[in-house]
């Protein structure tokens, strides 16, 4: 079943009393501690000195992403060569998401942007004091901190900037650039570090998410469907095959979209950089997850905690997000709405309860979620619904309420069927189904909604 609108209005309005009332949670907490998980996995496999193995992944764990006060990723030499750093992921956006980002800083950022450039327009040797821009005190802080001359007047808004070629240097295509260029562009190009996205993430989703992301904020741990797991890198609703990692601009898209039927909002306040930033926090939670996961079973596999192994452990978890664009689901053309015929939507019936796309075992014949392939015997002999990858009870979806968590678009819903819902019982399409067929079983499954869908989302 799920979430009730009367439980999401409660659950709601339990956050907003706690915000009302000035609690505002710690920040993520990070240490060289582990998981239960990670514990109990190694004391049953009968690791030697269980407890000292427990300590050496959760020093690893520091050594590969940072202390408390200072996220980050230890850089591979592949990396250092490449001169990459995924703490730093401006440089790894798309270029449409990078005007996307600079779009969003010219109205997250409009006033101080219009100061600086009036400043330099006018000639004025200094910069004006800034207006303190709105949920913008780490931006603020960055920007005191690295224009402290120009701040106190040290330096003059038309010298040039240190890190400028010189004069006789520059040219037509290197040009050199002064304090306000810099100041200029600071604003235009402002991008969250990583621990400024970790603020972030506790201010907007630890209630839920908890300060790991396991699931367990103060919030989440009453909700259903429960808050998503990012520790093990598993996401249900994204533009890629099953059980793949998600593409950066897929967990964008998903964020400002929220999820329907869920607690999960839209966050579509935030700035494109805020989001991207974000994305980047919810990365190094799911990458910090899946390495101390990979690192234990390697360690239960080899009785010890091996320094090699758990390098290997941390190359492998990279690899998998590094490859998220090559598992991107490109949809092909569907039928248009004149072509959505009455036949159309037979065909995709009769799949849709048929032995080949089977859907109707688990959604029911008539779609809505009460089939029979969703319930399994319990260890006590009981009859339970099947679990999911985190535990939780199957609620397969009922499709004639129109609610679809994962977007309700036509090309939504045909990325669902196609590659499944990732941690769940929902598998992927038979290989033997063509592509009309699919779009048969989209159409069909719209016709059984009753808003017909949801255009637009």
């Amino acid at each position: 079943m799920g979430l009730l609108p009367s439980t999401r209005a409660l659950a709601a309005a339990g956050l907003a009393s706690a915000v009302s009332c000035g609690f505002v949670p710690d920040r993520p907490t990070f240490s060289s501690e582990v998981s239960a998980d990670t514990r109990a996995a190694l004391a049953e496999a009968d690791v030697s000195a269980s407890d000292v193995a427990a300590a050496r992944i959760g020093g690893a764990l520091e050594l590969y992403f940072g202390s408390p006060s200072a996220p980050g990723y230890h850089l591979t030499d592949a990396w250092i060569e490449d001169e990459r750093d995924p703490g730093d992921a401006w440089w790894e956006l798309s270029d449409e998401a990078a005007d996307a980002v600079r779009d969003g800083n010219e109205r997250r950022f409009a006033a101080q942007i219009r100061a600086v450039r009036a400043a330099i327009e006018a000639g004025a040797a200094a910069l004006p004091d800034l207006p303190r821009p709105l949920r913008g005190g780490e931006a603020q802080a960055r920007f005191e901190a690295a224009f402290a001359p120009l701040v106190a007047g040290e330096v003059e808004l038309g010298g040039l900037h240190p890190d400028s070629p010189t004069a006789a240097d520059a040219s037509e295509d290197d040009p050199s650039f002064t304090w306000g260029d810099e100041a200029l562009r600071f604003w235009e190009s402002y991008y969250p570090t990583l621990e400024e996205s970790a603020e972030l993430f506790r201010t907007r989703c630890l209630f839920c998410h908890g300060p790991l992301g396991a699931g367990d904020g103060p919030t989440g741990r009453t909700l259903d469907p429960r808050p998503r797991d990012l520790r093990d890198g598993i996401f249900k609703w994204t533009e890629v095959d099953a059980n793949r990692r998600p593409t950066r601009d897929g967990l964008v898209r998903l964020l400002q979209r929220g999820v329907r039927g869920t607690a999960m909002p839209a966050f579509r306040r935030l700035s494109r950089g805020e989001l991207e930033g974000l994305v980047d926090w919810i990365r190094y939670l799911a990458v910090r997850g899946e390495t101390e996961q990979l690192s234990t079973y390697f360690a239960c596999e080899e009785g010890d905690v091996r320094p090699a192994s758990v390098e290997r452990a941390y190359g492998t978890v990279w690899g998998r997000w590094d490859e998220a664009e090559d598992h991107w689901l490109a949809v092909p053309a569907g039928p248009s709405p004149a072509e959505v015929t009455a036949e159309v939507v037979a065909r995709g019936a009769e799949l849709f309860r048929g032995s080949l796309a089977n859907c109707a075992s688990c959604h029911g014949t008539n779609g809505e979620g009460d089939g029979e392939a969703i319930w399994e015997e319990g260890e006590e002999g009981e009859r339970r619904r099947r679990l999911d990858r985190w535990g939780q009870p199957s609620h397969p979806r009922n499709l004639t309420a129109g609610v679809f968590r994962g977007g309700g678009r036509p090309v939504d819903l045909y990325r669902r069927i196609k590659s499944g819902i990732g941690g769940t019982i929902m598998p992927a399409a038979d290989a033997s189904l063509t592509d009309d067929d699919i779009w048969a079983l989209v159409h069909f499954v719209l016709s059984l909604s009753r808003t017909g869908g949801e255009p637009g989302r």
